[in-house]
């Protein structure tokens, strides 16, 4: 049974979940009502028993999250609930409003694009094929969803509208792809013809694994792999062999949770490197927290380019963990050639997909974002302090907030130090069988304890995830254990440290 010493810091943060489940409901409610007034307005777009169908389904819907919403305004408005005896009735009432929320976002997707084509027609004599596009599709324009759509145009255009900072002389474009990976595959196409046979590609070692799968595939004998904790060796590199792609994460998924200086990376970079030059970042760990345009100087002759790519199956459909996607933004200059890229590698987003997402809002998402980085911090701290008593298979915790991190120098004061946690074990301990076993006992502590976990890959959800990452990318990567951390409330997360310590020990 949790205890609840931390009462006022957790009935704020549930005050504030529920707010945020509020408000999303209302999005997703205020786009069935739209769809709804679009089937009241239209006369020919559909068959008449489609549009019949499309009409229960939707006037169901809508009902349905009407109902939800009233349920949520009468949580947050009373007072009576608010009370340290409410906190577990609470809890588990989040918890089923948010799974409940992820489901309807796969209808809602499905019903919104139920009626349109992948092909649609663009006139027709009779009847058209083009749903709710009806009079809005040109001839080899948005003829082909697998080349473009209006849906995906949209929300490229709301993703940098909320997410992206930056000045007018570097307005980005923004194009959504099918998944994080085919992002940065279309990015890596896109400048294969640029990176002539001598040249090199510059990367982070730390960096993801499969982003070093394709880039090795690509760039086979070119790839010049980089320590991203030593930036003045990386500018020497980078000066000497002016590589014509640096890619960089900003935060890396290893053990080493390698984050590079950006702050002092990017701008000297962009005074090395010419403008046949491309840094590729992925900002998937960071989001934005991060905001690559503020680092990048006027240079009215060019210089590098910037690209920068994001999953959005990660933060940016607030746990919901609906459909996968993948985001590919660049200012003004450094977008060339990436829509044709995705256009004929077919990576496009699907329109049932992005409609599935929850439209872009930067208050609640940076909102989700201080959470996770807040308990990230808390554990990382529990942990540390824990191990200092020494013992158990576990040498040390990594964590950006740390002193003991190796880019702590710029990393302490960011106002997000990342979603992840990991555990560097003793040498001779190495191994996933001891990894494994660890994970063992964190599980049957949690059980006992009545605390939640869960066993999984990714991050940015609800629910702190605990996984042996890698384990099977031998030769790219060693496996390690990663603690994806959630958006508990502060009791809770104080409760998982417990947990993990008994673990430890």
């Amino acid at each position: 049974m949790l205890k609840w010493p931390h009462m006022e810091e957790t009935l704020a943060d549930l005050k504030e979940d529920f707010g945020r489940l509020h408000s999303l409901y209302g999005f997703a409610y205020k786009t069935v009502e739209a769809f709804c007034m679009h089937l009241a307005g239209t006369k020919d777009s559909y068959i008449l028993p489609t549009k019949t169908y499309l009409k229960s389904q939707a006037d169901g819907l809508r009902g349905v999250l009407q109902g939800v919403s009233g349920e949520l305004e009468h949580v947050l408005g009373n007072k009576a609930l608010w009370s340290v005896s409410h906190v577990p009735q609470l809890i588990q009432k989040k918890k089923e409003y948010s799974d409940l929320l992820r489901t309807f976002h796969a209808t809602l997707g499905g019903l919104l694009s139920a009626g349109n084509w992948q092909s649609p027609s663009f006139w027709h004599t009779a009847t058209p094929q083009a749903g709710n596009e009806t009079g809005k599709i040109s001839v080899s324009a948005n003829d082909y969803k697998r080349d473009m759509h209006a849906d995906e145009k949209r929300y490229g255009q709301a993703f940098v509208k909320a997410y992206v900072d930056h000045p007018l002389r570097l307005a980005p474009f923004a194009f959504p792809t099918s998944s994080g990976m085919s992002a940065v595959a279309t990015v890596l196409t896109s400048l294969r013809s640029r990176v002539a046979p001598g040249s090199v590609v510059m990367v982070g070692q730390a960096s993801y694994f499969q982003n070093k799968w394709q880039l090795e595939k690509l760039f086979p004998g070119q790839v010049h792999y980089v320590d991203e904790f030593d930036t003045e060796n990386m500018l020497l590199i980078a000066e000497k062999l002016q590589p014509s792609i640096v890619f960089l994460d900003s935060i890396c998924g290893a053990e080493s949770l390698a984050m590079p200086n950006l702050h002092v990376l990017i701008p000297k970079l962009s005074n090395i490197l010419p403008s046949t030059s491309t840094l590729v970042l992925d900002n998937t760990g960071l989001a934005t927290s991060y905001q690559p345009l503020h680092e990048l100087p006027l240079k009215p002759l060019g210089g590098m380019h910037l690209v920068v790519v994001e999953s959005l199956l990660k933060f940016h459909q607030f746990g919901f963990d609906r459909v996968s996607g993948g985001i590919i933004w660049a200012p003004v200059g450094s977008e060339q050639g990436l829509f044709e890229a995705r256009m004929h590698l077919g990576t496009i987003m699907p329109d049932a997909s992005v409609l599935a997402m929850p439209l872009p809002n930067r208050e609640l998402f940076d909102a989700r974002l201080a959470r996770i980085g807040r308990n990230a911090r808390l554990l990382a701290e529990k942990l540390d302090t824990a191990l200092r008593h020494g013992g158990g298979v576990v040498s040390h915790v990594v964590h950006p907030s740390l002193p003991t991190y190796a880019g702590y120098e710029w990393s302490k004061n960011l106002s997000f130090q990342g979603p992840f946690v990991t555990l560097s074990f003793k040498e001779g301990k190495q191994s996933v069988s001891h990894y494994d076993a660890f994970v063992s006992r964190v599980t049957g502590a949690a059980k006992k304890a009545g605390i939640d976990i869960v066993g999984g890959t990714s991050f940015g959800f609800d629910t702190t995830r605990l996984y042996v990452t890698a384990r099977y990318a031998t030769g790219i990567t060693s496996p390690f254990v990663r603690i994806s951390v959630g958006t508990e409330t502060k009791n809770e997360i104080e409760a998982l440290a417990r947990v993990f310590e008994e673990a430890l020990a």
